[in-house]
């Protein structure tokens, strides 16, 4: 998938600025390949689920929420500094789990 949302990156450097008709049948596409099922429930993906897959890479990688905001297409930066927020969390505790339990 890490491929696949690469492509997607290459082809739209300045960000993901493509109608939501558009990304759904990109996101289709990328999550067929990786076998992943499309139709609703919880077992199953969902395109919008590829959208927040990117982002929380990008927040990892350690883009700042303003550059996420920017690249995601977002209106706001709140939206962007969300996912910093998340990714900060998860490796604050995962630190704390790992000094606990060694």
């Amino acid at each position: 998938m890490r491929k696949d949302i690469a492509e997607l990156l290459r082809v739209k450097p300045y960000g993901l600025d493509i109608s939501r008709v558009g990304f759904y049948y990109r996101t289709k596409t990328i999550l067929s390949r990786a076998g992943i099922k499309l139709k609703g429930g919880y077992s199953e993906a969902f395109p919008h689920a590829l959208r927040a897959t990117c982002a929380t890479m990008l927040a990892t990688g350690g883009m700042n929420a303003v550059g996420l905001s920017y690249f995601m297409g977002w209106a706001s930066i709140s939206i962007g500094d969300r996912y910093i927020r998340l990714i900060t969390a998860k490796e604050f505790a995962l630190k704390q789990a790992r000094e606990i339990f060694g």
